[in-house]
């Protein structure tokens, strides 16, 4: 199919890039594809085609949806078209390095504090732990044991709670 190359360079660019195509079954010239601006589907239909045909992709069809994958091959040959340097890699292929410090901060509790104190407690409130031991308790035979003995640490928790300190 003749499209301009303009088009086709845009078609690759976003393949490179992304490392995937997706096109609907839509093969009407007037539909445009949705993700590349102001290039038809049947463009990119057509220029997905003929990357397979020369085995640079992968083809998958489901549900009226093309799903074209970047293969090692289509990775070398866009990159000579596209004239870019061997650095640039599609970006699923990119490693994500997470600095060691934000993995830290997002692993700890955000009830412990590091400093020592009365500061450093936070405590639940009692309805609501209450009606978490009644709820988790529920569901068990024998009701009147466990309900007695839920009312008793939910009473227990209340006085230590509201007991002044020292």
């Amino acid at each position: 199919m003749v499209m301009p190359l303009n088009h086709l360079r845009a078609i690759y660019e976003r393949l490179f890039r992304d490392g995937v195509m997706v096109a609907k079954k839509d093969k009407r010239p007037q539909t445009k594809h949705p993700e590349i601006q102001g290039v038809g589907n049947l463009q990119v239909i057509r220029a997905m085609g003929s990357l397979k045909s020369r085995g640079f992709v992968r083809e998958t069809f489901t549900w009226r949806h093309f799903y074209w994958y970047l293969t090692n091959e289509g990775i070398v040959y866009l990159r000579d078209y596209l004239h870019l340097p061997p650095e640039i890699v599609p970006t699923p292929l990119q490693r994500v390095r997470k600095p060691a410090a934000t993995l830290a901060v997002a692993q700890r509790d955000t009830r412990v504090q590091a400093i020592e104190g009365p500061t450093s407690y936070v405590p639940k409130p009692v309805a609501l732990f209450c009606s978490l031991i009644l709820v988790r308790q529920s569901y068990r035979k024998s009701y009147i044991a466990y309900i007695v003995f839920s009312l008793f640490i939910c009473a227990l928790y209340i006085y230590k709670q509201t007991k002044p300190r020292e």
